[in-house]
């Protein structure tokens, strides 16, 4: 493939030389013929895929460089897994003919898996879990555990049974070694197009919209509510029983108490509408210069 037909391929206007495609890599390796994207006007030798003009070699204007990488890549380097079953299946589980369940995987009893969903090894889909199509579930997920629901008893913590369930949505992601637990009573669920990073908790009866990101460390309690298109950042907490509305924003480290309103930029500790964070972050750094003062 040449440059300018990777211009058409990902919808770019072509600058420069034409150049045969050679291979795909980071913009400080690009060499000749190397495929990369960049912010910025940094000197490369390779095709570059940018946002903004450059002032010489190969490049490739698009209005998002990082968008355009991926849909190159997956044209030019698409991945591709063996279909059916090579992990532990039990006989009443039900697997689509064209998902993938890798060696050291387990799909427990009464467990779904649809069609082109892919499940890397050693994860865990527990008993009675439905896992819809084109879904990605990472090494070492556990989807479906009982959830940390106890009541106090006169010989210490009684547990209390879950008999309920984890619903996964279409076309989901699942990082490595991050869990999903089942309802108490009920599901807990994940909406079609969300993304989840590595390491995060989604507690008990939980639900969680569709086309939602979140990053890695992240815990969210149980019975707490995520409306849909919402950007949670990496390490935030939510208590219980919360609900986060359609497309708001959590930065990174916010701890949510309270209901957050659609739209809405929270950060901190408790989590506040970022602007009232700042201002209070603000009269913190000029505390030791006011305590001298007084």
């Amino acid at each position: 493939m040449t440059s300018v037909e990777l211009a058409e391929l990902v919808g770019g206007e072509h600058h420069g030389e034409s150049c045969e495609l050679e291979d795909i890599g980071a913009l400080d390796e690009a060499g000749p013929g190397v495929l990369t994207f960049a912010l910025a006007d940094e000197v490369c030798d390779g095709i570059v895929l940018c946002e903004q003009p450059r002032s010489q070699g190969t490049w490739i204007l698009v209005s998002d460089a990082r968008a355009a990488l991926a849909a190159a890549i997956e044209a030019l380097v698409p991945e591709v897994h063996e279909v059916g079953v090579f992990g532990t299946v039990h006989p009443t589980a039900d697997v689509a003919a064209t998902a993938t369940i890798y060696e050291g995987a387990v799909v427990m009893a009464r467990a779904r898996v649809g069609h082109h969903t892919v499940v890397w090894p050693n994860a865990t889909i527990y008993p009675g879990v439905t896992i819809g199509a084109r879904c990605r579930i990472h090494a070492g997920a556990v989807i479906g555990a009982d959830g940390f629901g106890y009541r106090p008893g006169p010989t210490g913590p009684r547990k209390l049974p879950h008999i309920g369930t984890v619903v996964i949505e279409d076309d989901v992601e699942i990082g490595a070694n991050s869990t999903v637990d089942r309802g108490f009573l009920g599901e807990t669920r994940i909406g079609a197009g969300t993304k989840i990073d590595d390491l995060v908790l989604v507690a008990h009866n939980a639900r969680i919209g569709r086309g939602t990101v979140i990053a890695g460390q992240s815990g969210i309690s149980g019975s707490s509510t995520i409306g849909d298109g919402v950007q949670v950042a990496g390490q935030v907490g939510l208590i219980d029983h919360v609900h986060v509305g359609d497309g708001a924003r959590l930065g990174a480290g916010s701890k949510v108490i309270r209901d957050v309103p659609a739209g809405e930029t929270m950060l901190g500790a408790p989590a506040r509408p970022i602007r009232r964070t700042l201002r209070i972050l603000a009269v913190i750094e000029k505390l030791p210069e006011l305590w001298k003062q007084s």
